[in-house]
């Protein structure tokens, strides 16, 4: 198997049912670590762990994105043995789109659903500026904006040199990425968003509608971009709804968007 694209926290020999987990740009799959502890039992995480981050860090990045799907499929087949979900955030989630795109072209089992987090349907236009002729100093100013790299990073020369190849390579998959359309998946979507994500327009995470045939929601949380961080426990308790069919709690914190379709 190539277990070393896959990452398990925590076995659970007993799960139900496995969720596959997508980073951001610049992220390892231990961003999604402390999720075992919020998780029902019945689910395992199974975290993306791409060339160049993690403990793939001295690991040539990818940064064309026909490579990285080719090869993230190849990397998920063997570990598909339970009903699955994908959750990706930002470059994750159209990632995790489009392996489920892939996994459909090949006749292999699909997701039962899919959540994207903090990023725009596939078919709009990425808005990001564009980091492909940026030096160091403006690849690292672009990083200040998004608010999503720990200061010790930034004033660090030996930890940037460690972290900006992977970095820069999740920028220019975003970048070089080009939506073909096709039919609708099959299974269902849940799109989130961050309140105050002022890279992530809601009627652009509402356009997740039109990529599936399947049932759709659309949710905002408290917090920026990274809401991912910040309203963790309210992100984890809405999937967990979603994966276990319940009812989402009535509660000021989630704010429903409606179904654009």
């Amino acid at each position: 198997m190539n277990s070393s694209w896959i990452v398990y926290p925590r076995r659970r020999p007993t799960a139900a049912l496995r969720i596959f987990c997508f980073p951001y740009s610049g992220a390892s799959p231990q961003v999604f670590s402390p999720w075992i502890h919020e998780f029902s039992e019945e689910i395992e995480i199974a975290a993306i762990q791409l060339p160049g981050y993690g403990a793939r860090i001295c690991e040539t990045p990818i940064d064309d994105f026909p490579t990285l799907i080719s090869s993230l499929c190849r990397a998920i087949v063997p570990h598909m043995e339970l009903p699955f979900a994908f959750f990706g955030h930002s470059l994750g989630a159209l990632v995790c789109y489009e392996v489920t795109r892939e996994l459909r072209r090949l006749k292999q089992p699909l997701p039962i659903r899919i959540f994207a987090a903090g990023r725009q349907a596939p078919h709009i236009a990425n808005k990001l500026t564009s980091v492909r002729d940026l030096d160091r100093d403006g690849l690292v100013e672009v990083l200040r904006q998004f608010q999503g790299t720990p200061d010790a990073v930034l004033q660090n020369p030996e930890m940037l040199d460690l972290f900006l190849p992977g970095i820069r390579a999740g920028f220019l998959l975003n970048e070089s990425y080009v939506y073909h359309a096709e039919f609708p998946l099959a299974c269902s979507i849940s799109a989130f968003g961050g309140i105050d994500d002022h890279w992530v327009e809601h009627d652009d995470l509402r356009a997740w509608a039109k990529h599936t045939g399947g049932s759709f929601s659309a949710l905002l949380l408290p917090g920026n971009h990274f809401f991912i961080h910040s309203a963790q426990s309210h992100l984890i308790r809405a999937i967990c709804d979603d994966l276990l069919q319940k009812p989402r709690p009535q509660t000021a914190l989630y704010r429903e968007i409606a179904d654009a379709r």
